[in-house]
């Protein structure tokens, strides 16, 4: 019994070895199965971010132009009174060239496209202000005399005065030529405005106003006293667009007619 009872105490001993290293085995493969398919789950916190509601882009008053035959942006500009540096700005143009049938949007303005092609024989009158009734009209001819003024600049006639509501007239020049003081007076205003762009404005004796404007560099400051014939200005040299400048004489708030004062060597 002794012996029997050794050797079954031998095989248990061998057995119970046997056994716990498989369940070893067992358990720390287990361990490493449940780690690697079941990992620890972890909260998520989402934070939800409001979307952020739609900004409609503000809506640019203006209107649709068709390019007619004859038409040009210069023609097209003066009767909507929109500069054309803003109508090309507006429909990406890189120059002044337009073509017919060619939709340019003309923005800031609530004019009606007119009935008629804007050619040089087109007469458009552009709506004027009523003078306030409390004012009396002026006689040119007894502040004005003839030959009063000289020209401010060398350069072709491209539209009149009263041709498209024009109230002076714009000469087509060179680039860089100099831009001269039509009278003796003294600067008024000096900088940019909606209608003409870089504009200056000279004062004279007895109410009178002279106009520079519209692809000018500006050479005076406001205050400043200049003689006839000083340089006040010089037109810009780009040669990427046609150059012009236009001028106005006005007394008061009125304009006149540049011909009838002009020198007439021109």
């Amino acid at each position: 019994m002794e012996r029997k009872t050794g050797c079954y105490s031998k095989n248990m001993k061998k057995i119970s070895i046997f056994e716990i290293l498989l369940i070893s085995f067992l358990i720390s493969g287990c361990t490493l199965t449940i780690g690697t398919k079941y990992p620890e789950k972890k909260t998520k916190t989402s934070t939800k971010i409001p979307a952020a509601k739609k900004q409609e882009a503000p809506k640019i008053q203006g209107t649709i132009h068709i390019v007619r035959k004859g038409e040009n942006l210069y023609r097209i500009s003066l009767y909507y009174e929109v500069p054309m540096q803003d109508i090309r700005k507006a429909n990406n143009m890189d120059s002044d060239n337009v073509f017919v049938g060619q939709k340019l949007f003309i923005p800031g303005t609530t004019k009606k496209p007119p009935l008629v092609a804007l050619t040089p024989d087109t007469k458009i009158e552009c709506p004027v202000p009523e003078p306030k009734q409390a004012e009396q009209p002026v006689s040119e001819t007894k502040i004005l005399k003839e030959s009063d003024f000289i020209w401010p600049v060398e350069g072709k006639i491209i539209c009149n005065y009263g041709e498209l509501g024009n109230k002076g007239i714009d000469i087509l020049t060179q680039p860089s030529s100099p831009v001269k003081a039509a009278k003796d007076g003294k600067i008024a205003f000096v900088g940019s405005t909606t209608k003409y762009g870089e504009t200056i404005i000279i004062e004279h004796e007895n109410n009178v106003f002279t106009v520079y404007g519209h692809d000018l560099i500006i050479k005076v400051k406001q205050g400043q006293t200049v003689k006839k014939g000083q340089v006040i200005g010089e037109m810009k040299n780009s040669t990427s667009a046609r150059r012009y400048l236009h001028f106005e004489i006005r007394i008061g708030n009125q304009a006149v007619n540049p011909f009838n004062y002009l020198q007439r060597e021109k």
